[in-house]
């Protein structure tokens, strides 16, 4: 296997907890993943991630799986560590998916401005649409085609070309954002958190549930009501809002939590 550090912030270097991501070699897996990150369950906010991993699941959205295992590093026991499914085939093969790429918007500009301490203005409106393993993507002629009109559906939306019905599958971005609402992981509804997959057989993008850092806060408001600019752009299509508050609704029945 390869492994190396990974994480945005010092959080993931604290103690003797390391964070971690691994890829294990010549197509073998453990717990069914091949590629995953092993990190401190505090990073994600202890078993509030496995609850929004398992809200999306039960919804029928792309999932990650999301485990609580012990890890030994050179034979010095860490303690217990969350271990957290990477993006890649398996990974859409496990939750129903035919192979197709997943996109999301780069974070170039946002870690530049974050490194060099300028003003965070406008970091969604300078991002752009890429991509999850672009080397592969490029030596196939089905995924390369798929990742064309995926690209050209993001950055669409982005440039404000095309609304959120003509880009996205309504039924599924609206149960995101409202299991979002519900356990708060307003986190992972942030425009440089959110993952996308291209469904060929529709052409729309489908939201990826990834970084939640769920119920960490107290929730201050409903994803609606958020003036960013791309949650406000997600809501200004009225289908979009319609399914949204139908699906916010229906989760916080009682009788449904």
């Amino acid at each position: 296997a390869k492994i190396r550090l990974k994480g945005d912030y010092v959080d993931h270097l604290q103690s003797n907890k390391w964070s971690y991501r691994v890829k294990i070699n010549n197509g073998k897996t453990l717990l069914g993943m091949n590629k995953f990150s092993l990190q401190s369950p505090i990073t994600r906010n202890y078993i509030w991630e496995w609850v929004f991993h398992e809200l999306l699941r039960y919804e029928g959205l792309p999932s990650l799986r999301y485990y609580f295992r012990p890890l030994i590093v050179n034979g010095n026991h860490r303690g217990i560590y969350a271990v957290e499914e990477h993006f890649d085939k398996i990974f859409l093969e496990a939750n129903g998916y035919k192979e197709s790429p997943i996109l999301k918007f780069s974070e170039k500009f946002y870690w530049e401005k974050k490194v060099n301490k300028l003003p965070r203005k406008n970091f969604y409106k300078k991002s752009f649409s890429t991509g999850f393993q672009l080397n592969k993507i490029s030596k196939n002629e089905t995924l390369i085609s798929n990742f064309k009109v995926a690209n050209q559906l993001l950055n669409g939306f982005h440039k404000n070309l095309l609304n959120t019905s003509e880009v996205f599958d309504i039924e599924k971005l609206s149960k995101y954002f409202a299991i979002v609402d519900l356990v708060n992981a307003y986190h992972g509804a942030n425009w440089h958190n959110i993952r996308f997959y291209y469904d060929p057989f529709l052409s729309k993008l489908i939201p990826i549930g990834f970084d939640g850092d769920t119920n960490e806060n107290p929730l201050q408001y409903l994803s609606i009501e958020s003036s960013d600019k791309f949650r406000s752009d997600i809501f200004k299509d009225i289908k979009f809002t319609k399914a949204y508050i139908k699906n916010l609704q229906r989760i916080s029945q009682r009788s449904y939590l």
